[in-house]
């Protein structure tokens, strides 16, 4: 900051999200949580102090506290980014979490429900509602928030549900195509 004024963590972060929100780098409410988050932590574990005097140091040891190594690439990437951002604004000279290693990241392993799994899982809603909404999120692959979303509109073409991108996880349209309905309800 000018004439030397120091400016603790949290402050430094509300700045850095209103900052990436205005320049269209955060859209969405679980983006801004997620580097919230783990800023917050970050900023915790710091004692809320001036992010012009962290350290490598202190970058690695919020790193530790995910032994996941894919998480800990995921929140290395925020605070790379608002390190970045501190050094655009004239907080810092360098960024302390380029200097650490990079986590080796592994292929996710993704859990698939088996054809039993979802038998199951649709034959256990009670009511109509109830079934519609388990068979789009199963049969359709709609995520959480793409299901509470839906409005008429998404279902206005024939043969399609349509995930806007208003609905849509990283705002990307796309069309479900919806096999003939046996008739069963």
């Amino acid at each position: 900051m000018a004439n030397g004024d120091e400016m603790n963590f949290e402050t430094a972060i509300d700045l850095y999200i209103a900052d990436m929100r205005a320049q269209g780098w955060l859209n969405s409410p679980s983006s801004e949580r997620g580097y919230r988050s783990t800023l917050l932590a970050h900023a915790e574990d710091v004692q809320n102090r001036d992010p012009a005097y962290v350290g490598r140091e202190d970058v690695k040891r919020i790193l530790r506290r995910w032994p996941n190594a894919n998480t800990q690439g995921t929140n290395r990437s925020k605070l790379v980014s608002f390190y970045g951002w501190t050094m655009e604004e004239g907080l810092r000279k360098d960024n302390p979490a380029e200097q650490t290693r990079r986590p080796r990241r592994r292929a996710a392993e993704k859990y698939r429900l088996t054809e039993t799994e979802v038998i199951e899982t649709l034959a256990a809603a009670q009511g109509i509602r109830e079934r519609r909404a388990i068979f789009l999120g199963l049969c359709a692959g709609l995520r959480n928030a793409e299901l509470r979303g839906l409005q008429g509109r998404h279902f206005e073409r024939e043969g399609f549900v349509w995930v806007s991108a208003d609905i849509a996880k990283g705002r990307r349209e796309r069309w479900v195509p919806v096999i003939a309905d046996s008739g069963r309800d």
